[in-house]
């Protein structure tokens, strides 16, 4: 499966066409976190390659000053002129602000690339990279794999992850994951997790003065678990599909700075999504 590219020129083939694709997001790309991998914890055989594409709910988080107010510090303020004739000086009404948050649609490109073989102790190894949009804006990350020994059944496959997430600021996001999954059949249910070494948030530090370039980078812990189900090798149709869930301990609230998710107490709590998945293999 190919694109032609002007007349007589060469035709791609996808596995290398995919690798372009990342190019075009990495000027709107953030320092957030991904939620859709739908990593099952196998290696693919070498050259063939998998396309995944993830859809599911997300939020985007504000602080807005109820009608009439401005925002001043960290409160919201109003004006009042009182009487032309009063001899009261003019004062200032206070409230609180509000937080908002604006449910999103998430989207998720992904694509995986199976580069060697067994050897030594290793099932194998693979590289790809995860797109999601919109986080803040977008998160991209690139990755490296390592099929696991330990189990004689050959329908339980386990592997270790090892990835960089391309950060907007001072730093970037590093983290570490691993996957575990049993075939049942046409179904391979799989769970996992990842510690990840968050890189700054352009929110986080920026300020209406100016911006300073700072590191306030966070250790962030993801566990997932979902199901994938093969539909066999049918033209047009995708070649599986899945649900996959996560939970992110402390959740990133997108859209609020520390300071704004510290005041109203969201900096601390959980993040879970549910997302859908649809892949297509190469061979």
């Amino acid at each position: 499966m190919g694109m032609a590219i002007f007349g007589r020129m060469p035709i791609l083939p996808l596995r290398q066409t995919c690798w372009l694709l990342p190019l075009l997001c990495l000027p709107l790309t953030g320092c957030l976190y991904t939620v859709q991998r739908f990593n099952d914890g196998t290696i693919l055989p070498p050259g063939a390659s998998d396309v995944t594409l993830g859809i599911g709910g997300a939020s985007s988080w504000s602080v807005d000053c109820p009608e009439g107010y401005y925002e001043s510090g960290s409160n919201c303020l109003r004006y009042n002129y009182g009487s032309y004739y009063s001899a009261k000086p003019p004062s200032y009404d206070t409230a609180r602000p509000a937080l908002k948050e604006d449910p999103l649609t998430q989207v998720h490109l992904g694509w995986r690339l199976g580069v060697r073989k067994e050897w030594g102790p290793f099932t194998g190894a693979e590289i790809g990279w995860n797109l999601d949009i919109p986080t803040e804006p977008a998160t991209m990350e690139f990755y490296g794999r390592l099929g696991l020994p330990g189990f004689s059944d050959t329908a339980v496959a386990h592997s270790l992850t090892a990835g960089w997430g391309i950060g907007a600021w001072a730093d970037n996001s590093w983290w570490l994951e691993y996957s575990l999954s049993r075939r049942l059949g046409p179904v391979r249910p799989w769970i996992g997790g990842r510690a990840l070494l968050q890189g700054t948030r352009v929110s986080a530090v920026s300020t209406d003065d100016g911006d300073a370039l700072v590191s306030d980078r966070h250790l962030l812990w993801q566990a997932f678990g979902g199901a994938s189900v093969s539909l066999g090798e049918i033209p047009v149709i995708p070649d599986w599909i899945a649900v996959e869930a996560t939970w992110t301990a402390p959740g990133v609230r997108a859209g609020l700075s520390g300071k704004d998710a510290t005041r109203y107490g969201v900096a601390g709590k959980n993040d879970f999504r549910v997302h859908v998945g649809f892949g297509w293999r190469f061979n």
